[in-house]
């Protein structure tokens, strides 16, 4: 006797962590070189107006003075959260006792006054805090000389972040955050949205809390865990596959609230009285679910198994593919799903080719009839299009492998095929005119000589009767009156 138990294996992928280096700024109290601006501000930067400066000229208020060719001010976006961001800035114009700088803030597209704070001439940095979240702010630093605005002026449009997503458990969230590859920032339900699968087994994971932002989650994985609550699930309304196995749940209740659950695994999790009602509604629903009580034993051959057929080796491993068994072929799905192993019936396109399996699964061959047509299965079992011959007589079957009845055009000649399907040869009355079909089953068009008489039949195949053609008198019969 074989125990028969389906396991997935996971395996979770770890992402490359991509470290972001901040820059340094040098001081402020001597004129600086110009760096490069982060790769994250590039967008919506103001143009800077002013002089720029060159240490060669005896003052600064020369405006021929131009040979510097930066930026008197440059400014850059260090650090974004969902309630502040940090600037810093390059000052290349003119360092002086006197010297001030300006920095404000006005939300974006909002007409309102800035909020201004004056700054010492030796500070390059500033955090603006107590922002709203996911708001586009406009960002200013201006010189300031003797208090008066030098027209030395760098401004920048950046975005706080959404607010955070905040995940109870460390594990699940680092899991997440390799996913997506966000190690700088919060995670926020954005990001979530945006999260398929997760797979986090064998770590110690005691809370899910967070994950119900996930709303587009499809497979969830945290066997061997110490979970209890799972009541956040709620809103995974996508979610097809869940595996708790071996956690420390009670309560499922919350299972019968997704509407697209397909598999769940409950073992080795100390499931209350109430699990048994909420798991047989499960199962009459159609979703697979594994439970301590509802093994069974299973030996090598045919076995069902929640309402599937499976077959086991000698080994107890389900055999996948075709089987041949007492003779009968059958199939064994291959399709990774919880499909997979399981014995296909009806019609199945394998390996580019259409077979059809009947309830006890046996492959089919001949004549079938199916959805009100008739089919053909090859003796290998794939369905047949084309010409076939069966019995002594051709047959016609479509592009989607229905048998054709009537009038068919195949190439540049009509052919015409009875009730039965069985192509007509001779003659043929249909639509109160004659026809004639040739050996080949081809329908006669010209003269053509029948049982030592000649007729001719117009191009679209019916018989002239008592008329002229070509100076030739025919009958009513058709025949040529010599």
């Amino acid at each position: 006797m074989q125990k028969f138990k389906f396991f997935n294996v996971l395996i979770a992928l770890s992402l490359a962590i991509t470290l972001l280096t901040p820059f340094s700024s040098a001081s402020a109290n001597a004129p600086k070189l110009k760096r490069e601006k982060p790769s994250y501000v590039t967008e919506n930067v103001y143009d800077v107006t002013g002089d720029t400066y060159d240490p060669t000229c005896d003052t600064y208020e020369d405006p021929t003075c131009d040979t510097y060719g930066y930026e008197p001010v440059s400014l850059y976006v260090d650090t974004v959260r969902n309630d502040s961001l940090t600037i810093s800035w390059d000052y290349y114009g003119e360092v002086t006792e006197n010297l001030q700088f300006a920095v404000s803030h006005q939300e974006d597209g909002v007409d309102s006054t800035p909020t201004t704070v004056t700054v010492s001439g030796d500070t390059n940095t500033y955090s603006f805090t107590g922002l709203e979240a996911d708001t586009a702010y406009v960002l200013t630093v201006e010189a300031l000389m003797d208090g008066v605005p030098t027209g030395e002026i760098s401004s920048v449009i950046y975005s706080t972040h959404p607010n955070p997503t905040f995940f109870e458990d460390a594990v699940v969230e680092m899991e997440v955050r390799y996913q997506f590859g966000i190690f700088d920032r919060d995670l926020v339900v954005a990001d979530l949205v945006n999260l398929e699968y997760l797979y986090v087994p064998y770590q110690g994971v005691t809370s899910l809390k967070g994950i119900e932002h996930a709303i587009n989650l499809i497979e969830l994985v945290v066997f061997n865990n110490n979970i209890s609550d799972i009541s956040m699930l709620a809103s995974l309304q996508n979610l097809t596959y869940l595996d708790l196995e071996n956690n420390n749940v009670s309560n499922i209740e919350v299972l019968l609230e997704l509407p697209n659950l397909e598999v769940v695994y409950l073992y080795g999790n100390p499931l209350n009285a109430e699990a048994a009602s909420v798991i047989t509604t499960l199962i009459s629903n159609g979703v697979a679910v594994y439970f301590e009580g509802e093994e069974e034993e299973f030996t090598t051959g045919w076995n069902e198994f929640h309402g599937k057929w499976y077959f086991l080796d000698e080994e107890g491993y389900p055999v996948t593919g075709w089987l041949n068994d007492g003779g009968t072929w059958y199939y064994l799905s291959e399709t990774e799903d919880d499909n997979w192993a399981s014995m296909v019936t009806g019609w199945n396109l394998i390996n580019g080719k259409w077979y059809f399996f009947n309830g006890s699964g046996a492959m089919k061959t001949g004549w079938l009839q199916s959805g009100g047509k008739w089919y053909f299965l090859t003796s290998s079992g794939h369905m047949a299009t084309g010409w076939i011959k069966d019995g002594g007589s051709w047959y016609h079957l479509s592009a989607s492998g229905a048998m054709s009845t009537g009038w068919v055009k195949d190439g540049a000649s009509w052919y015409y095929l009875t009730g039965s399907g069985a192509m007509k040869t001779g003659w043929l009355f249909s639509g109160s005119k004659w026809y004639h079909l040739q050996a080949s089953g081809a329908m006669s068009v010209g003269w053509k000589k029948i049982n030592n008489k000649w007729y001719y039949f117009y191009s679209q195949g019916h018989m002239a009767a008592n008329t002229m053609i070509d100076g030739y008198k025919v009958g009513k019969d058709g025949a040529w009156i010599q």
